[in-house]
């Protein structure tokens, strides 16, 4: 007898994570509206025009870049004041000066989805990409500690963030990548209800290291900007602990096990409302909810070689298996 397991609606975003990832399903909401700046209330024309749907300036006058824009050299994609850089997803970025001459820090913020739960552990990641550039708009440094602050109160131009010395996530390393993007990827359990996140360099000089890529004596101070894209904000499900039912691993059966092209999965007469598979980092490459046979097959063959868990979700348990995927 089939034993069926109730099904429910879930709910799914997807956001591309790094190069050679592809689209990248995640099986919980990203709480960062419009995480990669693509939504606009105006097309901005100038530099310093940031109209992004959502956002929001914190403090100084951030930039915000469009391929809507149609004035030249100013705020296009993928060409614009900065140089030419194309949007890792998309047509838009925006772009911050995370260190400048007099403690000068640009930021910006959002309103998340929904209030941060205390006592829960969240993925976070964003995209960045450093300037190096001479002449107008100029950057002749990088920096690290581009990163979150999340609050429980709006900051903006009438009440600036604090800077001191603090961010619950952060680019540990100097960010040197001046042709593409990196990615930084990290976890934070809530210690309070957060319902904004704030980006920017929360760190004074003295706290901030810097590497600097032209310099002229006398004529430049230090100045570092970065681009920043695919903001990323997700309740961590891998947390969640397995319920007690009829049900369990030695139930289900996956191969074969190392794979260099595609799994098969046989439910053995059980359903499921969805499975995920996630890498070790807890990022979730896959995702399906729309199971409706007892076997499944799942192409891998463009999954980086690495070990990965695939989970398994009812309205009553969840389990895991892992499965390593081998490319000659």
């Amino acid at each position: 007898m089939k034993k069926t397991l109730l099904l429910f609606a879930a709910l799914y975003f997807s956001l591309s994570f790094g190069e050679g990832w592809g689209e990248v399903a995640f099986a919980q909401t990203n709480l960062v509206p419009n995480p990669s700046f693509e939504d606009t209330i105006n097309c901005p024309q100038m530099i310093g025009d940031f109209k992004a749907a959502n956002w929001y300036v914190v403090e100084q006058t951030p930039d915000y870049f469009n391929s809507c824009c149609t004035t030249p050299n100013q705020c296009s994609v993928p060409s614009n004041a900065i140089g030419y850089r194309n949007a890792p997803t998309g047509n838009a970025y925006c772009g911050l000066f995370n260190y400048n001459w007099t403690f000068y820090r640009e930021k910006i913020g959002v309103k998340l989805i929904d209030t941060l739960k205390i006592g829960k552990k969240y993925n976070l990641s964003f995209k960045v990409s450093s300037v190096c550039k001479r002449g107008n708009m100029f950057s002749n440094a990088t920096t690290n500690k581009v990163g979150f602050l999340f609050s429980t109160v709006k900051y903006d131009l009438s009440h600036l963030s604090p800077t001191n010395n603090f961010s619950n996530f952060k680019a540990d390393s100097l960010i040197k990548d001046t042709i593409g993007w990196e990615l930084i990827s990290g976890s934070f359990t809530a210690d309070s209800a957060y319902s904004y996140l704030n980006i920017g360099n929360f760190f004074d000089d003295s706290h901030t290291d810097t590497m600097t890529y032209w310099h002229t004596p006398g004529t430049y101070v230090l100045r570092a900007y970065a681009l920043i894209d695919d903001i990323y904000v997700g309740y961590d499900s891998t947390q969640d602990h397995i319920g007690i039912n009829d049900v369990t691993e030695k139930d289900i059966s996956v191969y074969p096990n190392p794979s260099d092209t595609k799994f098969t999965i046989n439910f053995n007469g059980y359903y499921f409302q969805s499975i995920s598979i996630v890498d070790l980092l807890g990022r979730q490459i896959y995702f399906d909810y729309k199971l409706t046979t007892t076997k499944k097959e799942i192409d891998v063959s463009q999954f980086p070689t690495g070990s990965y868990i695939i989970q398994f979700n009812a309205s009553q348990t969840k389990f895991n298996k892992k499965i390593n995927i081998i490319h000659n």
